[in-house]
């Protein structure tokens, strides 16, 4: 498998979010984030993680099928590449053309920065180039109150309706691609954490397994970026920016793994929890809760089961099977594209319900004062009659 964005599935998303948008009587929708952005055109900018610096826009209906990017002068070949429309605003960056190579108009406005005061305009500009008329979905969560402002003033032709949830339920059905990206992100991990574990003994640490971590994950050609990476020693549970060296794998130490690689802007999220000899009566104790916890969630999600009845039962099973006061905001949650681990809607007390196609990760933390951090965590395809895992590794606590 190689990364990209493969023609099936612009053709999955762009019928999806055609689907929506007429549903809810929308003509256009725009994206304000680097991910959703993302998964309306193809484009993925290094830029993306201020809001309002890429943007996107999907079409109900337009002569040209292609989506809107509104990105900096600088991308504008890697956006016409990408196979979505440019529309492109100026930065502080010098560009220059001289060879002719390029038909883009550079301007020699240079703004201070990035953001909505250059680039709301552009999207006003490019609705109005598509005739789009009446009603435009806006995904305004993540927005300040500044920004907003500067996104509505440029945008006073169209009644904007707030979208963001229309984004996160677009995005949360899975196409076949996106599931074959995410098992390669998951199997890619699972193999990396599987050779760490073989590696460990006493002179390791957290950062050492850390670093070992990111070692293998960009020796592996698939691999695009590490989603997430937070292994913890011992007692110390913090999820720390930098692991620390004094955090080690000496007897009875637990560590947990909750990491994941990127494959094609798909990212896994999985977890698996470790212990150096032994473990302790109460370390026991706990793990078996949350394992019981863990399996109840796997066997009983299927289509039609609704997030707040698995949420519930897992809840129930946990603190029954010896852990009375446990709590917890959710037990999952949905995954993905980009950079974040956690994607809307989660496996909590929340209305919704599980459908075919969907992808969340189901995990069972605990984090205990004087014992650490205990982590079960796999990804589920949800299935037409229940659901597939994605991980291969054994759930139960194991020895090393």
């Amino acid at each position: 498998m190689t990364a990209g964005y493969p023609d099936t599935n612009r053709d999955f998303v762009a019928a999806r979010l055609r689907g929506l948008l007429e549903r809810e009587g929308l003509d256009a929708l725009v994206s304000v984030t680097g991910t959703d952005t993302y998964y309306l055109s193809g484009y993925g900018s290094l830029y993306g993680a201020a809001p309002g610096t890429i943007l996107g826009i999907a079409y109900k209906d337009s002569a040209d099928p292609r989506p809107t990017v509104i990105s900096t002068e600088t991308e504008v070949e890697a956006v016409l590449a990408s196979g979505a429309e440019a529309a492109p605003y100026p930065t502080f960056m010098f560009l220059d053309d001289p060879f002719g190579r390029s038909s883009l108009e550079i301007s020699a406005n240079k703004p201070r920065g990035f953001g909505l005061a250059v680039s709301a305009p552009i999207v006003a500009d490019a609705l109005r180039r598509r005739g789009v008329k009446g009603r435009i979905g806006v995904q305004e969560r993540g927005l300040d109150t500044a920004s907003l402002d500067l996104l509505r003033g440029a945008l006073t032709e169209w009644e904007i309706v707030e979208a963001s949830e229309l984004l996160v339920e677009a995005r949360v059905q899975k196409s076949a691609e996106d599931i074959e990206y995410l098992g390669a992100s998951v199997a890619i991990t699972e193999d990396i954490i599987s050779q760490i574990v073989s590696e460990i003994d006493q002179e390791s640490s957290a950062r050492s397994i850390t670093s070992r971590f990111k070692e293998l994950a960009f020796a592996h050609p698939e691999v695009d970026d590490i989603r997430l990476c937070l292994v913890t020693v011992g007692t110390n549970f913090a999820p720390t920016y930098i692991a620390r060296e004094q955090d080690k794998a000496l007897p009875g130490a637990v560590i947990k793994f909750d990491v994941g690689v990127t494959v094609g802007y798909h990212g896994a999220d999985i977890g698996r929890t470790f212990v150096i000899g032994d473990p302790s009566d109460h370390v026991e104790r706990v793990y078996a809760a949350l394992l019981q916890g863990h399996e109840y969630l796997r066997s009983v999600i299927a289509p039609g089961v609704s997030f707040r009845e698995a949420f519930d039962g897992g809840m129930d099973v946990i603190k029954s099977a010896g852990l009375p006061h446990y709590t917890r905001g959710h037990l999952g949650h949905s995954v993905g594209l980009g950079p974040s681990p956690e994607e809307h809607p989660v496996l909590g007390d929340v209305d919704g319900q599980f459908r075919e196609g969907m992808v969340f990760c189901v995990e069972t933390p605990y984090y205990g004062f004087g014992v650490g951090c205990l982590q079960l965590e796999d990804m589920l395809v949800v299935t037409e009659d229940g659901n597939r895992n994605l991980n291969k590794l054994p759930h139960e606590l194991t020895s090393i």
